[in-house]
């Protein structure tokens, strides 16, 4: 059971949207109170999950045409619809009720506008929008808002910073898998911009493009004195790296894009590593 609610769940995403809140509470310049960090972690994570849950039962017949996603709980018959609704509702309540039960009304509102936005914005427009993945790139990128408000009471523009760097690094990040699984979207009626656009090149440029307006953008942090030099020099070379990764691997996307999206997930661990480890 506990593997089918993994599953369910999508536990590593979640890990991921935790992750990036954690980093937002420690980096917001206030008294770290492990108390409020642990209910933070707790409410988000399990907000998150049951957005998950509830993503996954609003799109249980589209996964069942995706062979990516054919062996999920829903189109596997592993449990019934019913029980998966029920879950992510209570899920998502329970981590809502708990932020605002411990006092974290900010982090609990901006929780809501992540959960909301994913599930009434973001799914829907995967069946309408090639759009859907920059509507997706918003929830994606909220989390450390939630993490600083959790902590400072506020969400001011230093949050904003780490927001908007998860938000363009959603958009390479997120292509390069619609690439390499773009048949499979395109039998469950996705509209992706894979789908739509089956010049290689045009999906090259937008990536190439993507990736290389990440790295300025990456510096803000420092610029805007949240972290130090060694998170400067390192968030600069880790995007000088990525741009490299861009060039050589999306010259052949069949070939290249899945290596430079595993390279992403990398990226961002170790951006998000040298913030806390550099924070001013």
């Amino acid at each position: 059971m506990l593997k089918i609610l993994s599953e369910l769940t999508k536990i590593r995403l979640v890990f991921l949207t935790v992750l990036s809140a954690m980093v937002g509470f420690y980096l917001a310049p206030a008294p770290f109170r492990f108390d409020d960090f642990i209910w933070m972690t707790l409410g988000t994570g399990l907000a998150a999950a049951g957005a998950m849950a509830l993503n996954e039962w609003m799109e249980r017949d589209e996964d069942s045409r995706m062979k990516r996603t054919q062996n999920r709980p829903l189109p596997a018959g592993k449990i019934q619809p019913a029980a998966a609704f029920w879950i992510g509702f209570v899920f998502c309540l329970a981590g809502l009720a708990l932020l605002i039960l411990t006092g974290l009304a900010l982090c609990a509102l901006v929780t809501i506008a992540i959960v909301g936005s994913y599930l009434f914005a973001y799914t829907p427009a995967k069946k309408k929008s090639s759009l859907n993945t920059i509507l997706g790139a918003i929830p994606g990128a909220l989390p450390p808002v939630a993490g600083w408000a959790a902590s400072a009471g506020a969400a001011p523009f230093q949050a904003w910073v780490l927001a908007s760097i998860i938000f363009l690094w959603q958009l390479p990040h997120f292509l390069s898998l619609a690439w390499v699984y773009r048949e499979d979207y395109e039998k469950a009626g996705f509209v992706m911009l894979t789908v739509e656009e089956k010049n290689p090149s045009r999906i090259r440029e937008k990536l190439m493009l993507y990736t290389f307006a990440l790295v300025p953008v990456s510096l803000l942090p420092s610029l805007t004195g949240m972290t130090g030099k060694i998170y400067f020099f390192g968030a600069l070379a880790l995007g000088m790296l990525f741009c490299w990764k861009a060039v050589r691997d999306l010259r052949d996307l069949d070939k290249g894009a899945k290596p430079f999206f595993l390279y992403s997930v990398f990226y961002l661990f170790l951006m998000q590593i040298l913030m806390v480890i550099d924070k001013a």
